[in-house]
């Protein structure tokens, strides 16, 4: 991958974990294959997790969560 796509994934996951709500209906469609990076389709896996479960998926609540993935 370029790193303009790299950019991007990066202004995605940046945007979703800054204001997941406010990113609206457009989030809910984002899939974690669409991202080339692993560790970005494993980011918007917990993401949608966090969310299905009522959570908000802010950059604190993700980082814990893949801590205890591990």
């Amino acid at each position: 991958m370029n790193s303009n796509g790299l950019e991007t994934e990066q202004a995605v996951i940046g945007s979703l974990l800054l204001d997941y709500k406010r990113c609206g209906d457009a989030a809910a469609e984002i899939q974690p294959e669409w991202f080339s990076s692993d560790i970005y389709q494993n980011i918007m896996r917990r993401i949608k997790e966090l969310v299905a479960a009522k959570v908000n998926p802010d950059s604190i609540t993700i980082i814990e969560n893949l801590s205890e993935q591990e």
